[in-house]
């Protein structure tokens, strides 16, 4: 049973170690930056949408205001006649109005609160994505002195024959003059 575990953990060592070799770290890096830009597009679009929402509904509520001040005429205008009939359903259409026009400022509030929490999305969104791209640039500078220095390192080391004899011969004459001068 030990030697199965030991074998398991082996081969899923090796199964990391084979998949870590394959993934590019800047291909990876590269590919969550267009990810995070997307995503500020897709924030960015939904708070030019929520914006033209959160205006359409001001200006409802400033029209459903506007009406409050016409039924109110209606309304006294029916008890100056003595039209009680008239001024139930006036009054009727007031209530709605009311209903209504709170409703409005309800959804205002939950929209301008939703505007708020995208806008805050859209900077932190915007924070990370600029950390990303200063350690993207980093990477990129790191990977590219790695691989100027694999490219000195790789380059073989070797003496060729003709420096070897050129070497040789140098070396024998200042050993003989060293020698005769003694």
């Amino acid at each position: 049973m030990a030697i199965i575990k030991r074998l398991s953990r082996l081969i899923t060592a090796d199964m990391h170690s084979v998949l870590d070799s394959v993934e590019d770290p800047i291909i990876l890096v590269k590919q969550s930056i267009r990810e995070m830009e997307q995503s500020l597009i897709e924030e960015q679009q939904q708070l030019e949408s929520i914006s033209r929402q959160v205006e359409d509904l001001g200006k409802n509520l400033t029209r459903s205001s506007q009406s409050f001040d016409e039924i109110d005429a209606n309304l006294a205008l029916c008890f100056e006649n003595d039209n009680q009939e008239l001024a139930k359903k006036v009054l009727k259409q007031k209530l709605l109005k009311q209903k209504k026009h709170a409703a409005l400022k309800q959804q205002l509030s939950q929209l301008q609160d939703s505007k708020k929490q995208t806008e805050n999305r859209i900077n932190e969104y915007q924070q990370k994505f600029e950390e990303v791209t200063s350690q993207f640039e980093l990477l990129k500078a790191n990977d590219s002195f790695a691989q100027s220095s694999q490219a000195i390192s790789s380059e073989p080391l070797a003496v060729s024959d003709d420096e070897l004899e050129v070497a040789f011969l140098q070396a024998q004459k200042s050993f003989a003059n060293a020698g005769g001068k003694s």
